[in-house]
């Protein structure tokens, strides 16, 4: 509750609970309990967290980024698990029903497609979510180690460089601002959706060009030393030349910073009105219901959509 939101535990208090607990406290929760104080709220979710044990606390162990999501959203590891294992179910079918017969001369290809798929769906929709509020202000220890240096116009640039959004910036078009602190505006709003369009269409591309270029290295590699792999028939007509590098690339970025991007913000907007709606409140299984069914049918229909985009470009 907001009480609990109000209360805040020093570096010792904080250590104790978390030696009370069995966890240890991250450095990075140190550093912001010893600046300005750790949220009590946030200290116990995350102690529940750690000694809940499973993937949820492998993960936030591992992941600070997916441990501050999971903290300010229960719901969080469930969305993420939806986009990522879906769209790899949706994918494996996909690429099996495209490759038929040809799919184990094409397995380095299909195997970096899946890979890149749960790096991609997994980093996107972790960008996109709303982080905790460890401490009194926004942002954590980063955030905290630069206010310490800069201030200003220079410290909001500072945070975009580092993947960091400025505090008055929502990290979606649809989030809701932190306890505290004034309603976003709508100039900061659509900021953010051009923002985050741009990093995602970056980091699509990278991800594209890394794949394909492993892809690429390993056909290469199986042409050269292990022909007698492929099947005869594929072997007498596959192509000298590898697939290409940089335009499959270009293109799978351009689609997801605009269209994907646009289709996450507005799914994250509908999750969030129907977790805060009476009916979702009320009954939380019919909210994680449409959440997997929204995320579900946004990849079916986001796949569908860049396959013929590329299909006609092609």
């Amino acid at each position: 509750g907001k009480d609990d939101d109000e209360e805040y535990q020093s570096f010792d208090e904080a250590t104790a609970a978390c030696e009370a607990g069995g966890v240890q406290l991250p450095k990075d929760m140190a550093e912001v309990a010893r600046a300005e104080g750790l949220r009590a709220a946030v200290l116990r979710r995350f102690v529940a967290m750690r000694r809940g044990g499973g993937i949820a606390a492998g993960l936030c162990a591992a992941f600070p980024a997916v441990r501050d999501r999971m903290l300010h959203d229960p719901g969080f590891l469930f969305k993420l698990g939806v986009e990522v294992w879906g769209d790899v179910a949706l994918s494996v079918l996909s690429e099996v029903n495209s490759r038929s017969k040809n799919f184990w001369d094409e397995a380095e290809f299909f195997v970096t497609d899946v890979l890149a798929t749960v790096v991609l769906n997994a980093t996107v929709v972790t960008m996109l979510s709303t982080s905790a509020t460890l401490g009194r202000s926004p942002g954590g220890r980063l955030s905290l180690l630069m206010n310490a240096r800069v201030d200003g116009k220079l410290n909001d640039f500072l945070r975009l460089l580092g993947n960091r959004v400025p505090v008055n910036m929502p990290s979606s078009f649809f989030a809701a601002a932190p306890a505290g602190l004034a309603p976003y505006s709508p100039q900061m709003r659509v900021l953010a959706l051009v923002f985050q369009g741009a990093r995602i269409a970056a980091l699509s591309a990278g991800v594209g060009l890394a794949g394909q270029g492993a892809a690429n290295t390993v056909c290469e590699l199986r042409r050269r030393f292990a022909p007698e792999g492929y099947s005869a028939e594929y072997a007498g007509n596959v192509s000298p030349h590898a697939p290409p590098l940089l335009e499959p690339a270009l293109e799978w970025g351009v689609f997801m910073g605009t269209s994907a991007n646009l289709r996450q913000h507005l799914i994250m907007g509908l999750e969030r009105a129907l977790e805060g709606s009476a009916l979702g409140a009320r009954v939380p299984k019919l909210a994680a219901l449409g959440s997997a069914a929204m995320r579900v049918g946004n990849n079916v229909w986001g796949g569908e959509q860049f396959a013929q985009r590329w299909g006609r470009r092609a």
